[in-house]
């Protein structure tokens, strides 16, 4: 039996939406990007959003728009932050961009370490390797 809903989380770049993407397709769900969401729902890119509210006002819509995302059944979702971290790491130089990251993750790994399961998503440079993960999470789900 088919969860109702798979909630895909991690940092910027880290697969979700790739995983996303063919564990929905492998699965016939549909599949669902926060931040694609959001554009949809607001109409603009996820930069106009921060360049006109800031983060903090972006950060509003995203919890808003995640509660109601996180109401639809059968879907696979992917929780944003590639293209809404991204804004913030413009203009850093390299040891800037790595310091920030590495605050980032230390900040979410309270939010990260409460997931129910955790899948290992180093390089997936291959469709091979992204159906492996795929295969990973059906059989982690029992599905």
């Amino acid at each position: 039996m088919k969860p109702s809903r798979i909630i895909l989380v991690g940092y910027m770049g880290s697969g979700k939406t790739t995983v996303g993407k063919a564990l929905a397709r492998s699965l016939d769900m549909p599949f669902y990007d926060l931040d694609w969401y959001i554009e949809s729902r607001m109409r603009k890119s996820v930069r106009q959003i921060f360049d006109e509210r800031g983060e903090e006002g972006f950060r509003k819509i995203e919890q808003n728009l995640l509660h109601e995302v996180a109401e639809f059944e059968n879907v696979v979702i992917s929780c944003g932050m590639g293209k809404t971290v991204r804004p913030l790491l413009l203009n850093k130089t390299p040891e800037e961009v790595q310091l920030f990251i590495s605050e980032q993750l230390t900040q979410r790994e309270t939010f990260y370490s409460k997931a129910r399961h955790v899948i290992d998503v180093t390089l997936m440079d291959s469709y091979e390797k992204i159906n492996i993960t795929v295969s990973q999470i059906r059989a982690l789900l029992g599905i």
